[in-house]
């Protein structure tokens, strides 16, 4: 059996070795005269199992050496078996998947653990929604089981259909060992592993009972897989890339279902609250999907959409606030139904991910919503199953909202296509934002046109909803008075002349701002051949005709980032 020793988090190692060289040194390890008797529990993860090896032995063993020699102070210098006995070990040869998922009876060392992790994960914070840590927890604590990505497109494949959780083989599941070991590898880019899916169900006993959702999550699935190894290929030789997966929280898999034992709804219920982390979190992707059966119909009473439905609704609001750029995605706006080609062939660039399902599926996405303004619409046009629930999910939605709006420092909101509506609504959130530093909208309509080439002919074209420059104004007078936000990224936007006199009043007034992005900008009431931006001693004019903008009282701190815009 294959083990490897896992850590208390707070003495967790990247245990993770170069497989090239794992053997030679093990025998370097076994022929050391003084080797820890704990190491000696380490044996070689297989190729398969291993997300990425890469720290040095020498490393590896000066930190596990340091970890040992604190917790041998902490219990009073207790022999090296005994702390041996004490660390859990997680068996990582994956299940043949003949028997459902094994209960939560476990060794009394793991259960320990778990209990560690359900007590970090109640205790909450704002960290958990900017870091990996409440994702982990909320696995290790038993509260959620992350389903593998690669599961679900095997299960589609079979003509399979996703079972409650206390149902499902054990091989559909990651183990808490292999997450935290693929979220350390994986390092900043660790959220694109972990997506959340929030959808209809479509009856009371089974969600998806003839798989109309894992048809289209399969078929999306095997795309972005294809996409994660195009993003970490260049972390191991191509001919030694590991298998690339990722994990999925999808409540009926992914929580106990009734009926329950009594730890089985103390962890439901945990892991209920711990869904608002897969997602609310700032790092972690999130797949709605919007779409019904064709022809598809509820009972009377019931909401008749996703979007009508209050649990989808808050769902959606959550993944929209804080959310870098392009993780959240619709796939009803992908494709009509699995079977359909994407608009643009993905097996011929792996590119064609960000072209074709990212750039369809985020069109939809709203800007941060208010406490207020998502209670008001569960109130009056949402619709739940039980009705008594709004004001529940509308308080969990304004505990979420305080809790993250308060503590993010950066709002990646570009490439989302948001026109001069979308800007005003987040000029309306802005100032709940109260430690907001970075506020990136580059490739945005934020007044409300767009470039069209037509041969050699270049016009600006207005997009729905037509031209405006309400939004963007708002979003000036709120950083007149911002003392917090020193990062404007306003790259590839369109501003019309009354847009950038609007910048130009803002900036006269605020002094907190030290950089603003411009580049590839085109500003002014028109285009022309000379629509450039020259940087100047003390001043910075941006010539669209006979268009100036005067950046004279700038102090020397401040920067505009500026580029040539070629048409």
């Amino acid at each position: 059996m294959e083990r490897v020793v896992e850590l208390p988090r707070e003495e967790s190692l990247e245990l993770i070795v170069l497989d090239d060289d794992l053997r030679s040194r093990e025998q370097q390890l076994e022929a050391k005269p003084e080797a820890d008797p704990d190491v000696e529990n380490l044996v070689e993860l297989s190729r398969e199992e291993s997300f990425e090896l890469r720290i040095l032995e020498e490393q590896i063993f000066d930190e596990f050496d340091e970890v040992a020699a604190q917790a041998d102070e902490e219990d009073n210098a207790a022999p090296a078996a005994a702390k041996a006995h004490e660390l859990a070990e997680i068996d990582l040869a994956p299940s043949n998947g003949a028997g459902p998922a094994p209960a939560i009876d476990v060794t009394a060392t793991s259960e320990h653990f778990m209990s560690e992790a359900l007590k970090r994960l109640q205790k909450g914070g704002s960290h958990q929604y900017h870091s990996a840590d409440g994702i982990i927890d909320s696995v290790e604590s038993g509260a959620i089981a992350a389903l593998r990505g690669s599961f679900l497109t095997k299960c589609a494949r079979r003509g399979g259909r996703v079972e409650r959780r206390q149902d499902m083989p054990a091989a559909a599941f990651w183990s808490a060992a292999e997450l935290r070991r693929a979220i350390i590898a994986a390092g900043s880019k660790w959220g694109k592993l972990c997506v959340a899916l929030s959808y209809r169900w479509l009856s009371v006993d089974h969600p998806d009972p003839d798989s109309f959702h894992l048809q289209k999550i399969s078929f999306v699935m095997t795309l972005y897989l294809k996409h994660l190894q195009s993003i970490f290929a260049g972390q191991k030789p191509p001919t030694k890339r590991p298998r690339i997966d990722c994990c999925v929280f999808w409540d009926f898999p992914s929580l106990f279902q009734s009926p329950r034992s009594d730890v089985e709804e103390k962890l439901f219920r945990a892991g209920l609250q711990a869904s608002n982390l897969w997602y609310g979190n700032s790092l972690t992707v999130v797949w709605i999907h919007s779409s019904l059966p064709h022809g598809f119909q509820f009972a009377t009473g019931l909401a008749q959409t996703y979007h009508a439905s209050g649990w989808c609704y808050v769902e959606a609001a959550m993944s929209a606030t804080i959310k870098q750029g392009r993780t959240r995605i619709d796939l009803g706006l992908v494709g009509s139904s699995p079977g359909q080609p994407m608009p643009r062939s993905y097996e011929e660039d792996i590119d064609q991910w960000g072209k074709c399902v990212c750039e369809l599926g985020c069109r939809s996405r709203p800007p941060p919503l208010l406490p207020v303004d998502v209670s008001r619409a569960l109130e009056m046009e949402k619709v739940f199953t039980n009705q008594t629930d709004s004001v529940m999910v509308s308080q969990m939605y304004a505990s979420f909202f305080d809790t993250v709006a308060s503590s993010v420092e950066t709002l990646n909101f570009g490439q989302l296509a948001w026109g001069p509506q979308e800007i005003e609504q987040l000029a309306k959130a802005l100032p709940r934002f109260t430690n907001l530093e970075v506020l990136d909208l580059e490739w945005n309509y934020v007044c409300g046109l767009v470039l069209q080439v037509h041969g050699a002919l270049v016009e600006r074209v207005e997009v729905r909803g037509g031209a405006s420059v309400k939004g963007f104004v708002a979003l000036c007078n709120h950083l007149t008075s911002n003392n917090t936000i020193t990062s404007l990224n306003l790259g590839w936007t369109i501003l019309n002349e009354e847009a950038v006199r609007s910048l130009e009043a803002m900036l006269k007034v605020n002094t907190t701002l030290r950089l603003i992005n411009l580049a590839n900008a085109s500003l002014g009431p028109s285009l022309s051949e000379n629509d450039n931006m020259n940087n100047r001693v003390g001043a910075i004019q941006l010539r669209d005709l006979a268009l100036t903008f005067d950046c004279s009282h700038f102090p020397s701190s401040r920067t505009i980032q500026i580029g040539y815009q070629s048409h």
